[in-house]
């Protein structure tokens, strides 16, 4: 099947300490997870598309509703670069794509929380002690040497953090100035470490006598710092060992209650101050752990409407919304604004592929659902398309679908939710059969904007030309699927020999398809035991250029190979000719037992891996892929291990060959038991007979002498 792997993770522990990393978040694990190169997407994984819908990160549907609420314009011109790992393709995209396309990214200013000391509430140490230097070199009056004293006191802080210790002023003795501004900054070291160390009365207390000080920096950060003071007061022992939120009931409400308070007390003073969005965020933090979840709604629907999308604290804010609003099923009872409802709501509509259960048991009712129309009122699109997305995913009621989304497939261009209602419409006509589906992606194609949502267009329009077998519509003249990815999928897994020779002998096509096209029909006559046809074929190597060498920079190489074909990688072992001489010895006498030997060591050796194969059809149920219809190249493939069974099974083979040929079997199995050779298992009882036989009747042979074990 096509997918493709990706993975990103982080948990509800960073809500903890520091504000809330703008770092991908995904239902996945950090060992990476699966997504399919389809249509459907009704469960929560790494990947998203341009089609808003259960099964996108909850933020790309935020991103996707918000841009379509403000007016954003314009769509992006390009996707960002895709770094060397990058396992997404042209229909499919991560988190993180969608931000650098819409919004390049300025430089980040919260680099604390990947320090030392990120996630406590020592992450702005590193920030912290080049500010308090700056405002010192900049406040006058300083004589150097008590600079350096102070500076040397900033330094000292650490040994606090890293300790964990509640010092009062341990690392803080030394020469200490007796009036004027140096006083100040000396206690503010005094507050700074009392705060580092957690001891709340102290820290309070010494800040709240700096907020009069006659050094302007002095007095603003003692004003922030009595604020960030309460707010880690209230949550400290709100959290457990590995950061999980214990519930509001071991939060100090009143702390948080007066943290907010002195956060607005910040803001008046100091409305674009130095800490003007911490205190923002803060203040967040400040609500939630108040249980004040309505004015906290309110909040972050007045943000997401205010908020320059390009700044780290959009993009931190919606992390604070997936993380603690669309989460807390108290949070959820308290959503009146329409986006960050119609965002719950498609995240209690995911479901698992071919499965009745859900992610979480949590499944949207039609009642519940439609009690919800008048917090929708004015946003009547809106809402018809949650009722078809409960359609659709939910009630499997795609004449449902219909009736909520007419045919609104010719407009010039789309937003995200229109064009989202169509492609969800086209879902329903392909899940029915509809004979006019193919013409309804003809059009949507036409109006969708290049970058993510004409590639989607495209794929539907491909999977339908893939099930109903007409893949030479792909391929034909001026047809409307142009994107690479999806020619190149069909080409590598679906495509007849006809359909291949054609691609690789057009030259105006891109070198990536020439070269899958190729790729694909050495593999599948070879392969398949069309010897003769790969003998004939291999002569359009010559039109190609060899492979680009690997980049020791990048760990990467050639993304279409073609040179295994022309040389490859041989055994010392087991002498073999060219691949091409070997298919030519087959074309003649297909039970050729040395010739089956070298195709089989060909395989092993050159990366042809016979057990990750995709599957021929979706299982029933499950939704279509790219890529998983019916293979029009004819022919079943012939697997590794097959070749090796029909050598054991030729008693007049050379006692060389019928030996390599046991040893080889065997080891299909190693080290785990699982079969790497393809075909269907054999019985372990079968592999010790092999093993027997080996050891007994080929005794003297290498082969015996290095197989020390079956699986």
């Amino acid at each position: 099947m096509a997918k493709r792997i990706q993975g990103q993770l982080i948990g509800a522990a960073a809500i903890a300490t520091g504000l809330l990393a703008a770092t991908p978040v995904s239902a996945s694990s950090d060992m990476g997870c699966y997504f399919s190169v389809s249509l459907e997407n009704a469960t929560s994984t790494c990947s998203n598309t341009a089609a808003i819908a259960p099964g996108n990160d909850s933020r790309v549907n935020l991103i996707l509703l918000i841009r379509d609420a403000r007016g954003l314009r314009p769509m992006p011109t390009s996707r960002p670069e895709p770094g060397p790992w990058s396992e997404f393709d042209s229909t499919h995209f991560g988190l993180d794509d969608i931000w650098q396309a819409y919004w390049p990214r300025k430089e980040e200013e919260d680099g604390d929380r990947y320090g030392a000391f990120g996630g406590s509430r020592c992450q702005s140490l590193e920030s912290g002690t080049a500010a308090f230097t700056s405002a010192l070199e900049a406040a006058g009056g300083v004589l150097a040497p008590v600079q350096r004293s102070l500076i040397k006191g900033r330094d000292a802080l650490g040994a606090t953090c890293a300790a964990d210790a509640r010092a009062g002023r341990a690392g803080l003795e030394f020469y200490v100035p007796s009036r004027g501004v140096a006083n100040a900054f000396y206690r503010y070291l005094v507050a700074s470490n009392a705060f580092y160390a957690g001891e709340w009365n102290l820290a309070r207390r010494a800040y709240r006598s700096l907020t009069k000080s006659d050094d302007p920096w002095v007095r603003e950060t003692a004003l922030y710092m009595l604020g960030r003071v309460d707010i880690n007061a209230a949550q400290d022992g709100a959290f457990g060992q590995w950061g999980d939120f214990l519930g509001a009931a071991k939060a100090n409400t009143a702390e948080a209650e007066r943290a907010g308070r002195l956060f607005d007390l910040y803001l008046s003073a100091y409305p674009d101050g130095r800490y003007a969005k911490s205190a923002r965020g803060l203040k967040r933090r400040g609500m939630w752990l108040a249980g004040q979840r309505k004015a906290l709604t309110h909040t972050y629907a007045e943000a997401m409407a205010t908020l320059d999308p390009a700044s780290s604290d959009f993009s931190r804010m919606l992390d604070e919304i997936d993380n603690i609003v669309l989460r807390d099923g108290e949070m959820v009872e308290a959503l009146v604004d329409p986006l960050l409802l119609a965002t719950r709501d498609l995240m209690r509509m995911r479901r698992f592929p071919g499965s009745e259960s859900d992610e979480g048991d949590d499944l949207i009712s039609t009642a519940v659902l439609a009690a919800q129309a008048p917090l929708f009122e004015g946003r009547r699109e809106l809402f018809t398309f949650l009722q078809a997305n409960h359609a659709y995913y939910v009630a499997r009621d795609d004449g449902r679908v219909l009736e909520l989304i007419p045919d609104a497939a010719r407009p010039d261009s789309y937003d995200a939710l229109a064009f989202s209602r169509q492609v969800l419409r086209g879902q329903a006509l392909a899940r029915r059969g509809d004979r006019n589906e193919a013409a309804f992606w003809r059009d949507l194609i036409n109006g969708a904007e290049p970058v993510y949502q004409r590639p989607l267009a495209e794929l539907g329009l491909a999977l339908n030309y893939e099930r109903n077998g007409q893949l030479d519509k792909v391929f034909a003249a001026r047809s409307p699927i142009t994107d690479s990815f999806i020619r190149t999928t069909l080409l590598r897994d679906s495509a007849g020999p006809e359909i291949l020779r054609a691609a690789v002998r057009d030259a105006s096509l891109p070198a990536s398809e020439r070269r899958t096209a190729l790729r694909a029909l050495l593999w599948k006559d070879l392969s398949r035991g069309h010897y003769a046809a790969f003998v004939a074929d291999h002569e359009l190597l010559q039109g190609f250029a060899k492979d680009a060498p690997f980049d020791e920079e990048t760990y990467t190489g050639e993304r279409y190979p073609l040179d295994e074909f022309r040389s490859g990688r041989w055994s010392e072992e087991y002498e073999c000719p060219a691949i091409v001489t070997t298919a030519a010895t087959l074309a003649r006498n297909p039970n050729d037992v040395h010739a089956m030997l070298c195709l089989g060591d060909f395989y092993r050796l050159n990366g042809f891996v016979m057990d990750a194969g995709r599957y021929e059809n979706s299982p029933p149920g499950a939704p279509r892929e790219l890529g998983d219809g019916p293979d029009a190249f004819p022919g079943a493939l012939i697997p590794r291990q097959a070749l090796y069974q029909q050598v054991i099974a030729h008693r007049s083979a050379k006692s060389a060959d019928r030996a390599y040929a046991l040893y080889r079997a065997v080891r299909c199995y190693a080290p785990t038991g699982s079969n790497d050779c393809g075909g269907k298992d054999v019985a372990q009882s079968q592999r010790r007979a092999w093993f027997h036989e080996l050891k007994t009747r080929y005794t003297d042979s290498r082969w015996a002498r290095e197989l020390k074990y079956y699986w």
